[in-house]
């Protein structure tokens, strides 16, 4: 186990050095894939109404258009969760069980020879992946296989993007983020996957290559929901492309025991674009696992992590406090624009003092909403500019040079442009944080002067 975790020149050696011979999965989107997908869809109880699965350019891939009027609570896909319509660990387990043929004998070995090797950690993930590879090599013996040949050959996520490309990222959370999924996806396949692959006569060494086992986990990252605690690819669902959309209006899914419902919520025309709304995520998820960026600065934020200071005196009564109230005392929230309810109370909890937090402690609830005290919403904002700035410090370039650039180099490549934009968004919030407080800063002071003075007059009046 220590050596797993040690030898990180090792692993992107091997990586380095098999990358020079391995099989790239081209998949590319046509009608005769989709037809024959519908088509399989319909033997698999997967049904489909008032819309159908065609090439969509724009998305890189395929798409869900209206075959006629779409009216709001139709609904529009049903997926059995029994069988392969949604694959998931369960569903996965249950073939082997009933299936027995020389695929599944030996699948029931690489499962149990995964789950060993995962510890526990992502467990179901590397299952999907290894199943996904295993059906491209073996192709039409998979009962799958027709929605294997739908998939996209790439992902503009991170994970692909070259040195130069990555390092456009410097400063953003998501470069990191990015560093410590390769390192995971490189460590699991050089010390689990390739040994088991070279030692396997049931497997094609090219179709396991790092690059191809790492498509698959991005495969997996990109089509997944968590419904109930599991880890689960609703098969059809996945095609549905990203638009953002009032919440009443984006279509609504149903999870019961029997079946995956997606809903219509608004009226589509005959032809229309049937699109979900993937939700409030920041660009750093949006570009980590599914390979595009929302320009929408509304939806975009950057990852705060608050936690209360183990060095203050008061730690332990503000984590009781907390605890009370079935608050968390470490986290993270979106940091947008403007700044929080939640982002404002637990800095006011931070900073407080002894005083201060006796009043806090009175009425908790109540300063989600509005200052404990002058005094303690000063200390508050002061705070949050050092941790607004130290964010700011940690990218190499100003936003200016990114808009520059931007608009004047035509030769960007795709990712060094998607990488750019990432940073330029993350910025504009920091920068307008910055300001929103500040200026809130100001009005405190003013305040804290008025009050002075009245406690003068007082004083002078006793």
């Amino acid at each position: 186990q220590n050596m797993r975790y040690s030898t990180r020149f090792l692993t992107f050696f091997l990586v380095f050095v098999i990358s020079f011979n391995v099989i790239y999965i081209y998949c590319e989107a046509t009608q005769e894939k989709a037809d024959e997908f519908m088509k399989w869809s319909k033997e698999q109880n997967i049904k489909f109404n008032k819309v159908k699965i065609v090439p969509d350019e724009y998305y890189e891939g395929y798409g869900f258009v209206a075959t006629r009027i779409i009216k709001k609570g139709d609904e529009i896909l049903k997926v059995p969760r029994k069988g392969l319509s949604v694959i998931s660990r369960l569903n996965l387990i249950d073939l082997l069980n009933e299936e027995d043929n020389e695929d599944t004998h030996f699948l029931k070995k690489a499962f149990k020879y995964i789950d060993e090797e995962s510890g526990n950690t992502n467990n179901d993930a590397h299952l999907m992946a290894f199943y996904i590879l295993y059906s491209k090599q073996i192709k039409e013996r998979s009962i799958i296989s027709p929605w294997i040949n739908m998939l996209p050959n790439k992902i503009n996520s991170p994970l692909f993007f070259n040195e130069v490309d990555l390092s456009q990222l410097i400063g953003s959370e998501i470069y990191q983020k990015t560093l410590s999924l390769k390192d995971q996806t490189a460590d699991f396949w050089s010390f689990s996957i390739l040994p088991f692959v070279k030692e396997s006569e049931n497997l094609d060494e090219e179709m396991f290559s790092y690059e191809n086992w790492t498509w698959a986990m991005s495969m997996v990252s990109s089509r997944t929901a968590t419904l109930n605690n599991e880890l689960i690819i609703p098969i059809g669902y996945d095609f549905f492309n990203h638009q953002n959309q009032d919440r009443e209006k984006k279509p609504k899914n149903l999870l019961t025991e029997e079946e995956f419902i997606v809903i219509a919520q608004r009226t589509y025309i005959k032809d229309a674009p049937v699109l979900i709304d993937y939700g409030f995520l920041p660009n750093s998820h949006l570009l980590l696992f599914y390979g595009f960026i929302n320009p929408d600065e509304r939806r975009d934020s950057i990852t705060y992590k608050f936690s209360l200071d183990e060095e203050d005196p008061l730690y332990e009564d503000k984590i009781e406090l907390l605890q009370a109230q079935n608050y968390r005392s470490v986290g993270y929230l979106p940091l947008q624009k403007q700044i929080s309810k939640e982002i404002l109370f637990y800095t006011r909890l931070r900073v407080a003092d002894l005083d201060e937090f006796n009043i806090f402690s009175q009425e908790v609830n109540k300063y989600f909403h509005e200052p404990v005290s002058t005094s303690n919403e000063i200390k508050t904002l002061k705070f949050l500019l050092f941790v607004i700035r130290g964010f700011l410090k940690q990218y190499p370039t100003e936003l200016g040079e990114d808009i520059l650039a931007l608009q004047s180099d035509e030769n960007i490549p795709e990712h060094g442009r998607l990488a750019i934009s990432v940073r330029r968004f993350e910025k504009e919030i920091l920068i307008h944080a910055n300001y929103y407080i500040e200026s809130y800063l100001k009005e405190m002071f003013k305040r804290k002067m008025e009050e002075e003075k009245e406690q003068e007059q007082e004083q002078d009046q006793a």
